[in-house]
């Protein structure tokens, strides 16, 4: 899922960028949902937007475990990427938040029904 790519596009692949990282993330949406369609599960493919969504939370995720122990793989792409994640979660005050604050935030921009 989003973790193994979040993992591969770090620890593997150099040179990530946004724009390296939307292909290869529409590239693998499209595969998914041929996959899940071939199998007769087309109506519970993710779109794009979601397997996006999904994708950021498990970078900010493997970000935060990263930090605390110890960083490795592409971490200019891992750190900048989470940044503008983190900056959306903060708001336009762009200040830490308390850790409700980031919770609320974190359903806000990633919720559970999807």
């Amino acid at each position: 899922g989003s973790a193994d790519l979040v993992m591969l596009f770090v620890s593997a692949m150099e040179g990530m960028c946004a724009e390296r990282e939307g292909e290869l993330l529409a590239k693998y949406c499209s595969l998914l949902q041929e996959a899940l369609a071939a199998h007769g599960l087309g109506g519970r493919a993710p779109s794009l937007e979601q397997v996006t969504r999904h994708y950021e939370l498990a970078l900010i995720d493997f970000l935060r475990f990263l930090a605390g122990w110890g960083m490795w793989g592409d971490t200019e792409y891992l750190v900048a990427r989470g940044s503008v994640i983190l900056d959306r979660l903060d708001g336009p005050a762009r200040e830490p938040l308390p850790p409700q604050g980031y919770l609320d935030a974190v359903y806000r921009e990633f919720p559970l029904d999807e």
